[in-house]
């Protein structure tokens, strides 16, 4: 894939669920993931994610070209069908836009699904929009181990930042949690709040690259 030069939808949701329909909530978002992946060239990548031990409180990440990419997806018939379960299965749910500014994964494409070692990182804090040039400036230095590392602001508030990062393992995911630290250290950010987690679904089209024009 080439680099991307417009910026992509970029989406987090939080969606709670009851335990008792995890099972079922979770093989359609596979279900959903998968296919989008082989059949929809635009959606760049989806992460569906867990925070708590029961399954019920769920965060998905979903990146995708553009608003015409996102509604092929949209129309999908896997989507669709997602769709219908969530209606029945959710009992709460939030979506906030993200604002790309660095977005870099691997070379190779990826799908995972069910037991995984990989590991994401969710890392926010509040922190200047100088703050985006030194960011640039030692982006290959904190993205080396990982597999994915997405840096974005929030539109209305665009000094609140968030890092994806997925990592292969967590001994990896360690090692880069220390030198995210030291580093946001480094840079006076001292307000930070950092999650592990866990992966039910994740997907990616190959070398998925994009840097903002932002100074």
């Amino acid at each position: 894939m080439k680099p991307i030069s417009k910026p992509p939808i970029f989406r987090h949701y939080q969606l709670t669920i009851e335990a008792r329909d995890r099972a079922a909530f979770v093989a359609g978002g596979t279900a959903n993931l998968l296919t989008s992946l082989r059949t929809e060239p635009g959606t760049l990548a989806m992460f569906a994610t867990h925070a708590d031990s029961a399954g019920t409180r769920n965060e998905v990440f979903e990146l995708y070209q553009d608003e015409v990419s996102y509604q092929i997806h949209a129309q999908s018939p896997q989507f669709k069908r997602y769709g219908q379960l969530a209606q029945q299965v959710v009992r709460k749910h939030q979506m906030a836009e993200l604002k790309p500014q660095v977005l870099v994964s691997t070379a190779d494409g990826f799908e995972v699904s069910g037991e995984t070692t990989n590991q994401l990182l969710l890392t926010e804090f509040t922190a200047g929009a100088q703050w985006l040039m030194a960011l640039k400036a030692d982006w290959n230095q904190l993205h080396n181990g990982s597999l994915i590392q997405y840096a974005a602001t929030l539109p209305a508030t665009p000094t609140s930042w968030v890092l994806l990062s997925i990592y292969p393992n967590a001994t990896v995911l360690s090692a880069g949690q220390n030198k995210l630290q030291s580093w946001l250290a480094a840079e006076a950010i001292t307000t930070v709040r950092q999650r592990v987690l866990a992966i039910d679904t994740m997907i990616s089209q190959p070398n998925v690259q994009y840097v903002s024009s932002n100074e």
